[in-house]
């Protein structure tokens, strides 16, 4: 962000006692986070060991392409699977659209926590709730969604695993 001096100085920021009342830190809204700051090259060094090439930019860029890629792919079986199960309904884009590799679900009967709970037992873990949509969900005319996703960790064998547990759940709803 780019202000003038005497603007900035101006503006009233709401704060902590301790922090700064000059400068660009007042418009911080708390302390400063030490440990990210410590630990953000050691991050990207170890982004970029996934990856190839002759500069850490050009194997961070295949680190996240390759992300990317696993992540579309994932999402897509996450989708597709869901998909084929009786008495699932599924919220959002397909996975042929840009989309990150989150899906959002109901299954006909069974609450969205309910839901969450039977997956849990199965060392699944799924969120649940509104997800700071209300109006969304009121619209929509559930009480809250199930949400899963996968992330650059996730295996084909964890989503497997996921869709027996949702197909099994909602067989029993």
């Amino acid at each position: 962000m780019f202000i003038r001096r005497e603007l900035l100085e101006s503006l009233p920021f709401p704060r902590l006692e301790p922090a700064p009342d000059a400068g660009p830190e007042r418009a911080e809204t708390g302390t400063q986070n030490q440990e990210g700051i410590a630990g953000i090259t050691a991050t990207i060094d170890f982004l970029a060991s996934l990856g190839g090439g002759t500069t850490r930019r050009e194997r961070l860029a295949q680190t996240f392409d390759r992300f990317h890629r696993d992540g579309q792919r994932l999402g897509a079986m996450l989708w597709n699977g869901l998909a084929s199960i009786r008495g699932l309904r599924l919220y959002g884009p397909p996975p042929s659209e840009p989309r990150t590799p989150t899906v959002s679900f109901t299954v006909d009967g069974m609450t969205a926590e309910e839901v969450s709970r039977r997956l849990a037992k199965r060392a699944l873990f799924a969120s649940h709730g509104d997800f700071y949509a209300q109006t969304v969900i009121e619209r929509l005319g559930v009480e809250g969604l199930v949400r899963i996703g996968c992330a650059c960790y996730t295996t084909d064998e964890e989503v497997a695993r996921l869709l027996e547990e949702v197909e099994r759940i909602s067989s029993r709803a």
